[in-house]
C-alpha cells in the first residue's frame, strides 16, 4: 500500500501532522510532500518512505491526503485512488465546489486539537489509530553536539526563552522582553527572522542554528520553554519539554484548543495588547507559570 501526504506550510503544522504521519506509517509506504523549511522534521524518520519538496511530481497512489488547506494539496491527490482532505462544506461554498472532484473523503472542518483533525483524516479510510505523542526523530550526533554546547556552557537546567516578532505585536517594545531575559535568567534561542537583534539581548547565552535537529537538540537540556505560539513550541514538545506557551489576547478561546501544545505539561497565558502597567502584570504571570511547571509535580510524561 502506497500513501501520499501533501503537507508543505511551515514547521509547526509539519509537526503537529507528525504523529498521524508516523501512525499512517504502520499502514502504508508514505511519501510526504513539505516545505524546504519543514523537510526536517520528516527526514529520517522510520515512518515516512520519502520526502519530496513542493512542486515535485509525485504520480498516483492507493490513497492520498491533503493535510495542507491549500489548493495545491488537493490537485496533487488527482489520479489516486483514495483522496482524503478537510470539507469546509456550507461555510466556503465556492471552495466546497471546487474540492467535489478533487475528493473521495471529504472529512469535516470540526474542531478538536490541530493533531486529532489529521487522525480524523485516516479514520475516513478506515485507519483507527489513537493519536500519540509528536516526536521528532533526531540522530545521535545531534545530540553528542548539544550536549557538548551545554556542557560547555554549564547550562544544564536551563530557562529557554524564544524570541520572535510575536513578542512585539500590539505595541510591546523590545525592553519588556529584555527584562523577561534578565528576570528569567534566560538562554535565548531565534531563527533567522530575528537574526539581526536578537543577539544584542543581554543573556545567559545565545542558540541560534538552522537545523531543526539540533534546535530540538539544544532544547532537551531546557527545563521550561517560554515562547508566543511559535513552531518552538512544538519543538519542544517533540523533547517533552514543559513549556509557558503565550499567545495573543485576541482569539485566545478560539486559538489554544486547537494548537495549544499536545501531550506535554503546559501553561497558557494571555498577551493584551501594550497598556501601562501590563509589562509588569505579563512578566509576572510568566515567571510564575516558570516556577509551577520547574517543580517536581511537573515532571516530564
Amino acid at each position: 500500500m502506497r500513501a501520499l501526504v501533501a503537507r508543505g506550510d511551515a514547521i509547526g503544522d509539519s509537526l503537529l501532522s507528525l504523529p498521524a504521519i508516523q501512525a499512517l506509517g504502520r499502514h502504508a509506504q508514505v511519501t510526504v510532500v513539505s516545505s524546504p523549511s519543514a523537510r526536517g522534521v520528516f527526514e529520517g524518520d522510520p515512518a515516512v518512505a520519502k520526502v519530496v519538496l513542493v512542486g515535485s511530481a509525485v504520480g498516483t497512489f492507493d490513497m492520498a491526503f491533503s493535510f495542507t488547506e491549500k489548493m495545491w494539496g488537493y490537485d496533487l491527490l488527482r489520479g489516486s485512488a483514495a483522496r482524503v482532505g478537510f470539507w469546509p462544506g456550507a461555510s466556503k461554498p465556492f471552495k466546497s465546489l471546487m474540492l467535489w472532484p478533487r475528493l473521495t473523503h471529504r472529512v469535516a472542518e470540526q474542531g478538536g486539537h490541530e493533531v486529532e483533525r489529521y487522525f480524523r483524516m485516516l479514520s475516513a479510510v478506515g485507519i483507527q489509530e489513537s493519536p500519540g505523542p509528536i516526536r521528532m526523530v533526531v540522530p545521535e550526533a545531534e545530540r553528542a553536539w548539544a550536549q557538548e554546547w551545554v556542557d560547555s556552557r554549564g547550562l544544564a537546567g536551563f530557562v529557554a526563552l524564544h524570541l520572535s516578532e510575536k513578542w512585539l505585536r500590539g505595541g510591546w517594545p523590545r525592553e519588556f522582553l529584555q527584562g523577561l531575559v534578565k528576570r528569567l535568567d534566560a538562554v535565548v534561542a531565534y531563527g533567522p527572522a530575528e537574526a539581526e537583534w536578537a543577539p544584542s539581548m543581554e543573556a545567559r547565552a545565545h542558540f541560534y542554528d538552522p537545523s531543526l535537529k539540533r534546535y530540538a537538540a539544544v532544547l532537551s537540556h531546557a527545563r521550561v520553554l517560554v515562547t508566543m505560539d511559535t513552531s518552538a513550541v512544538h519543538l519542544a514538545t517533540s523533547e517533552g519539554i514543559p513549556i509557558v506557551d503565550v499567545f495573543p489576547e485576541e482569539g485566545f478561546e478560539q486559538n489554544t484548543p486547537r494548537w495549544r501544545p499536545w501531550m506535554v505539561q503546559h501553561e497558557l497565558i494571555k498577551k493584551p495588547e501594550w497598556q501601562e502597567g501590563a509589562v509588569r502584570a505579563l512578566s509576572d504571570a510568566i515567571k510564575s507559570a516558570v516556577e509551577r511547571l520547574s517543580s517536581p509535580s511537573a515532571a516530564r510524561p
